[in-house]
């Protein structure tokens, strides 16, 4: 409605700049085109407008002429940071000082999906740009720089497959030990009276407990035997009534949910 679209004193100053802008860049193309010129004034505008972007109810119409008016006068340009890198250096200073205040916003709110934001323009975007973006560390600002596209996108494959390669391996690590607990799990189950009278092919008589008396061919086992599986019956016991508690626990804890 037109309440909501009401300018207040902030779209009248952003208008000001707005206009100001206009009438630098038409200056500065009737000066024998100078590129330079212009892109500054644009460049602050640009600078103005990201700062009116963080109030609150922005105008979206406001934001929208500029956006238009900006690209329409780049797209004019035909501007190639290949052939004309001094035009476009104050545009790749305002992007880069504009991710860095973001990244320290985040930083401090502790926002993981804005910092990935910034690193998907790092990573995935700038690269097909031809420019190197590259952190600091800490609370200094990003530094940039041209490059050739093709070797940075080259670059970015490169990682993206080593990232790759490391995420699989940890894939893989995480699949071993998932197996190996599950394993672990599986033994744990297992009632230490039960764990040798499967092994028919190694005992054919158990005592009240479960420990072999004799062998597959019947015959008696030895002491040195039974005392060895004696030993397992015991571990195999402290490992089971672990588990049982473990389970207990869980069990309880449903409960209460």
């Amino acid at each position: 409605s037109s309440s909501l679209q009401k300018w207040g004193e902030t779209e009248r100053n952003l208008q000001t700049v707005f206009s100001k802008a206009q009438e630098d860049v038409n200056k500065a193309l009737l000066d024998n085109f100078n590129t330079p010129e212009a892109v500054q004034a644009l460049c602050d505008l640009i600078r103005e407008t990201y700062g009116y972007m963080k109030e609150e109810n922005v105008k979206q119409p406001l934001l929208s002429a500029i956006l238009d008016y900006v690209t329409f006068v780049l797209n004019s340009f035909g501007l190639n940071y290949e052939t004309d890198a001094s035009s476009l250096t104050p545009i790749i200073n305002a992007l880069s000082e504009f991710r860095d205040d973001v990244r320290k916003s985040a930083i401090k709110k502790d926002s993981k999906s804005v910092l990935q934001i910034c690193d998907d323009i790092r990573d995935n975007v700038l690269p097909f740009l031809g420019i190197r973006l590259e952190d600091q560390g800490g609370d200094k600002n990003a530094v940039w720089k041209f490059g050739n596209k093709d070797e940075l996108i080259q670059e970015r494959e490169r990682k993206i497959a080593e990232q790759a390669a490391k995420d699989a391996k940890k894939a893989e690590e995480l699949r071993l030990r998932q197996e190996k607990e599950a394993e672990q799990e599986a033994k744990a189950k297992i009632v230490p009276s039960e764990m040798f009278k499967s092994q028919t092919e190694l005992y054919s008589a158990f005592d009240d407990k479960g420990l072999p008396t004799h062998n597959a061919e019947g015959e008696e086992i030895s002491k040195s035997q039974k005392k060895n599986l004696a030993k397992a019956y015991a571990k195999q016991e402290k490992i089971h009534n672990q588990w049982l508690e473990k389970q207990k626990k869980q069990e309880e804890e449903e409960s209460k949910n």
